[in-house]
């Protein structure tokens, strides 16, 4: 991988439903190409409708490693979705990642799932942070500390408010119909899904301040300049 690209991988922690990981890859992957450049999401779906239905056989292997080289120097931001279980594809994302994603529903239990437990022992190079899904009209997050407790492999983590989109239960189809009039629109900066992208690929900006008096600057300058975390 070049050094100016970036392999991540998307897996999901107990109770995501189908739906809402289709929508947070869609949201993630179309937010960074329009932030950051070329970004570029793969599945196993679209390995395969790409390269034939047996891409990922052991046999094809350096003809898949070549293809995604390829892909790598073409996109600044590759974004692998895994498997929901431990497939030769999820094997395949766990190698190639440079930061693995692990995204759950903060209203849920922490429980770790089969495959967060591999991550325990495997992808030693490859950073591993948390991402935690919340109801925009939701409570503020809480039990943070039971996850991290849980996932001692994890090197950071970050709380995302989420659309009610995210968590709709519309088929493929549909979803990719309601996306497609979404991003019609420019993206909005000050989205979660915005700051994500900043904060995984180096390019948040911090302003730090102390004091009452800095407080109160701080609110002002923001409201002033819409400043982007």
């Amino acid at each position: 991988m070049s050094s100016s690209s970036f392999g991540f991988v998307c897996m999901w922690s107990r109770g995501i439903q189908v739906q809402t990981s289709r929508s947070v890859v869609t949201l993630t992957g179309s937010q960074w190409s329009l932030l950051l450049g070329p970004a570029l999401l793969l599945t196993s779906d679209n390995i395969k409708q790409q390269l034939g239905s047996a891409a990922l056989d052991s046999i094809h292997e350096y003809r898949l490693s070549s293809w995604l080289g390829q892909q790598e120097d073409m996109h600044r931001i590759v974004l692998y979705q895994s498997d929901s279980t431990l497939t030769p594809w999820t094997q395949r994302c766990i190698r190639q990642a440079d930061c693995i994603l692990i995204v759950g529903l903060g209203e849920q239990e922490p429980t770790v799932g089969e495959l967060e437990r591999m991550l325990e022992n495997t992808a030693v190079r490859a950073q591993k942070q948390l991402i935690l899904l919340h109801r925009e009209d939701g409570p503020l997050p809480s039990r943070t500390v039971e996850w991290l407790n849980m996932r001692s492999w994890c090197s950071a983590h970050l709380h995302l408010r989420c659309p009610r989109r995210v968590f709709s239960r519309r088929s493929l189809p549909k979803l990719k119909e309601m996306y497609e009039r979404v991003f019609q629109k420019p993206p909005d900066r000050h989205s979660d899904f915005s700051r994500l992208a900043r904060v995984l690929t180096g390019n948040s900006v911090a302003l730090v301040l102390g004091g009452g008096g800095a407080r109160l600057f701080d609110q002002k300058a923001t409201e002033v300049t819409s400043f982007p975390s």
